[in-house]
């Protein structure tokens, strides 16, 4: 599989040098790397998301005409943790240019399994834009000062987003949520909150009887009225939604964004704001 990948990349990029190439780019992985480079950027360089059509960056592999693309790029932005699992078979030239953001951040662990979403930290976020400013240093060090400038801009924002997390859940007393998938531990641990999941890692595994049932005791005893999702549900959240009487919603994990909801001007911040609205219902009675 690799030997083919590497082969069509090589007739691909003899074919493409009659194309315009974009050097002028910086490629990322999926969405939340996609938004929190743009903010430092802003329109000096072209900024493409590779997964811009893909609603699953998990099961996304790159075409052979996109990694040739990426090679003349000036850096490929990933979030590593097993989340791109391609990185492995690309070529040493876009290895030599590919950053892995989650290098400055403490990973933390489900089950034993190394959980790939800490994006959704807001904390994580800003020291995620601080590296993509170093890793600017590097590969357009003129314009250094602008793109410090801007991560600057940007820091107050998340620092007023995560003040307004940690504000409202006091003020609501919010200690739990129950999850269909166990995507959300960093933003949960960021604020004192108890992430409860029906399935660890594996979203669409079936879960045990004794996983639904402590499922369902858990609920009853902590006033739980939602169970969070993130787009489609599954047979077993409805079975437990209908026993304890609770509304399912979707929680966003941020992997994807439509081009429809860009244009509508939703981004990292507005979508873990409308999270945050989600969040302090979690014990509402039916709303």
């Amino acid at each position: 599989m690799k030997k083919c990948v590497l082969l069509s990349v090589l007739l691909l990029f003899n074919t493409s040098c009659h194309e315009e190439i974009k050097r002028d780019v910086i490629y990322t992985s999926f969405y939340p790397i996609y938004d929190l480079t743009k903010r430092i950027v802003r329109n000096r360089l072209e900024v493409i998301n590779l997964t811009e059509s893909f609603p699953e960056p998990h099961e996304f592999e790159p075409t052979a005409k996109e990694v040739v693309k990426v090679t003349e790029a000036r850096c490929l932005l990933l979030n590593g943790v097993n989340l791109e699992s391609y990185y492995y078979s690309l070529p040493k030239v876009i290895k030599d240019k590919t950053y892995l953001l989650s290098d400055r951040i403490q990973i933390k662990k489900v089950d034993n399994i190394d959980d790939p979403h800490y994006y959704l930290s807001i904390y994580n976020a800003i020291n995620m834009m601080d590296y993509i400013c170093d890793i600017l240093n590097v590969v357009d060090n003129d314009n250094i000062s602008f793109y410090r400038k801007n991560f600057e801009e940007e820091k107050k924002k998340f620092i007023s987003l995560d003040n307004e997390y940690r504000e409202r859940i006091k003020e609501k007393n919010i200690k739990n949520i129950v999850v269909a998938h166990a995507a959300f531990g960093y933003l949960c641990s960021d604020y004192d909150i108890n992430q409860f999941y029906i399935n660890d890692l594996s979203y669409s595994d079936e879960p045990t009887i004794k996983k639904i049932a402590s499922t369902i005791s858990f609920i009853k005893e902590n006033n739980i009225k939602t169970i969070f999702i993130e787009e489609n549900s599954f047979s077993y959240v409805d079975q437990i939604a209908k026993e304890t009487n609770c509304r399912i919603e979707t929680l966003s994990t941020l992997e994807f964004l439509s081009k429809e909801e860009i244009e509508e001007n939703n981004d990292y911040i507005s979508v873990m704001k409308d999270n945050l609205l989600k969040i302090l219902e979690v014990n509402d009675d039916q709303i």
